[in-house]
């Protein structure tokens, strides 16, 4: 008795371009709960099986171009305060474009400046309360 099987497909497979680093998710995408720019390098040196300072000074430093995070000094303005990172502009920029090189992922751009713009705006908002409350002290 023959039996009927489904075709195989014969087409070769187009397989992702490897990647220097695992191809992470951030966390709490869509939510105001979206993980850090450090939170996520944290992540991915974990999953490496190495610390965030050596992930940094192994894989990062170079393509950022920025010098040390971990050691960065205002008075020299070399390297990264690790704050900034998580904020708006260059070194967070940087930051998101070398990870996106290292993991392969192109989907990190978006959800990073989801959480940049949510703290803007929360920081926009806090502006305005400290503003009314300074007005309120001010005409009582």
């Amino acid at each position: 008795m023959l039996r009927a099987y489904a075709a195989w497909d014969t087409r070769p497979l187009v397989l992702p371009r490897p990647t220097r680093l695992y191809s992470l998710a951030p966390i709490g995408v869509g939510t105001p709960m979206v993980e850090s720019l450090t939170g996520y390098v944290v992540r991915l040196a974990e999953a490496h099986c190495v610390s965030a300072g050596l992930l940094y000074w192994k894989e990062i430093r170079s393509l950022a171009g920025k010098g040390n995070i971990f050691t960065f000094r205002v008075t020299n303005g070399n390297g990264y305060s690790t704050h900034t990172i998580n904020s708006l502009g260059a070194p967070a920029a940087d930051f998101v474009r070398v990870l996106e090189m290292l993991t392969g992922r192109h989907d990190l751009r978006p959800e990073f400046e989801e959480l940049r713009h949510t703290s803007a705006s929360s920081r926009r908002k806090n502006k305005e309360n400290q503003e009314e409350l300074r007005l309120f002290c001010h005409e009582t």
